[in-house]
């Protein structure tokens, strides 16, 4: 009989400690907002990166949708902020190159979904 060993892993980045990433957390000021709308059944996932946004960008937030007790996920006042955008990829998507930004009078909002693909679709 074989014992398995647990592995720690660190309360921040949910990594094994020995692989742990935080030291390498640098916070980067943006003007563009960014709202991460993760699915809940995304929150215990260690593979999740999704969760690591708002370490790294001082001008975002994570947001809820599906959770367990099914309260509606709030989306309203970012929804009604102009140049708000969703990452989503579809035939229809536009790129967010230079061009583009140039075209915006204010600093872009991204919504982006976090899920797998599933989610995903249903969230979008």
């Amino acid at each position: 009989m074989s014992l398995k060993t647990p592995f720690s892993h660190c309360y921040r980045c949910r990594v094994q400690l020995d692989l742990c990433i935080c030291e390498n957390f640098k916070s980067v000021a943006t003007q563009t907002r960014i709202l991460v709308l993760m699915h809940w059944g995304e929150l215990s996932c260690i593979s999740n990166t999704g969760r690591l946004i708002p370490k790294m960008l001082s001008n975002s937030e994570i947001r809820y949708r599906g959770n367990p007790d099914r309260s509606p996920v709030q989306l309203e006042d970012m929804l009604k902020v102009p140049n708000t955008f969703v990452l989503y990829p579809a035939h229809t998507a536009k790129v967010l190159d230079d061009n583009f930004k140039k075209q915006l009078s204010t600093p872009a909002n991204l919504i982006v979904i976090d899920g797998n693909w599933g989610q995903a679709s249903q969230m979008m």
